[in-house]
């Protein structure tokens, strides 16, 4: 189990990462108005400064990658054919996977 680490030095983190303040409930990736290398730049710099392996993150469960991004027949069909969503999750749970040191998906 790793340190404790504050809810607000997390909120910090992120919001010096992303440059604007988060409202209170925010969730991943909706919220923050980020996606592809923005949002996988972000998840390895969480990774790294928390001291967390995010081997098991699998980041096309959580945002469209940046050739998805660039396809939008692509990601219209891709919507209609499978319904899939992305997954999301917030602060609490980001705070879980510090305190377990490495990434799990949110249930």
């Amino acid at each position: 189990m790793k340190d404790l680490v504050s809810r607000n030095e997390l909120i910090v983190f992120f919001e010096n990462k992303l440059g604007k303040k988060l409202l209170e409930g925010f969730v991943f990736f909706e919220d923050t108005g980020i996606n592809g290398m923005d949002a996988e730049t972000l998840m390895h710099n969480f990774g790294e400064v928390f001291n967390v392996n995010m081997k098991n993150f699998r980041k096309e469960h959580y945002f469209s990658s940046e050739s998805n991004l660039m396809n939008l027949p692509k990601r219209i069909y891709s919507f209609w054919l499978f319904k899939t969503e992305s997954k999301s999750f917030g602060l609490d749970h980001c705070i879980q996977v510090i305190e377990r040191g490495e990434w799990f998906d949110p249930e």
